[in-house]
């Protein structure tokens, strides 16, 4: 059943409706402009959980998204999310046999379209940073530590 966070037994398309509804309901929540920062958290371990894709991969995209916010020029945002999301489809139509990554691409590119149609792009896309960010830490704690724990690193 459930072994130390990862969900072992159940078959993969039902990980991928998982991750599917997941990703859409942190769509929503941009779309909504929630507040309840608690359940984004909660949205953003739940997917960590379930996501089979190493750190370095999530890494390397967080840090692209992160560093549109440096940049800081916000009549970019969109362009730059869409820079994003063309690297992102890219990485995965390299990798062989990757279903992780593919879930992970469609569910980040339906984030992605709330937040660039967001009537208020600057607030969406920090909550779409905070997302992630959540994302990253949860996984790498899921991936690493607990991955460890049960005698082997990651999944």
């Amino acid at each position: 059943m459930d072994r130390g966070g990862f969900i072992q037994n159940r078959p993969p398309q039902n990980q991928g409706q998982g991750l599917s509804q997941n990703f859409s309901q942190v769509a929503n929540f941009i779309r909504n402009n929630e507040t309840d920062y608690n359940r984004l958290h909660s949205l953003a371990e739940q997917i960590a959980r379930e996501l089979q894709l190493n750190s370095t991969k999530i890494r390397k995209f967080y840090n692209y998204v992160k560093k549109i916010k440096v940049l800081g020029r916000t009549a970019d945002v969109k362009k730059d999310l869409n820079r994003f999301v063309a690297v992102l489809m890219y990485d995965t139509g390299r990798e062989q046999n990757q279903a992780g990554l593919r879930q992970f691409a469609e569910g980040m590119r339906n984030v992605v379209e709330a937040v660039k149609n967001h009537a208020n792009i600057d607030k969406a896309y920090e909550t779409f940073v905070d997302f992630f960010e959540a994302l990253v830490a949860y996984h790498k704690y899921y991936y690493e530590v607990v991955g460890r724990h049960e005698g082997g690193r990651g999944r």
